[in-house]
């Protein structure tokens, strides 16, 4: 596996580096949480038919 994405296990990360990957991370993990919600409706297993969430919901909670 660490072939594959090119890690080097002996190399330490920086400060920086390691920022930059947190970042990076929590980004892609929001922007697939917008898209279960965006396309929620489309998704499998939806028993209640939930369509995209509307502002007044979400301002309610």
């Amino acid at each position: 596996m660490y072939l594959l994405i090119d890690i080097k296990p002996q190399k330490s990360m920086t400060g920086i580096e390691y920022a930059i990957a947190l970042l990076l991370s929590n980004t892609a993990i929001a922007v697939l949480a917008l898209l279960l919600l965006i396309f929620q409706s489309f998704l499998p297993f939806n028993p209640s038919d939930l369509g995209i969430p509307t502002y007044d919901k979400i301002e309610a909670l």
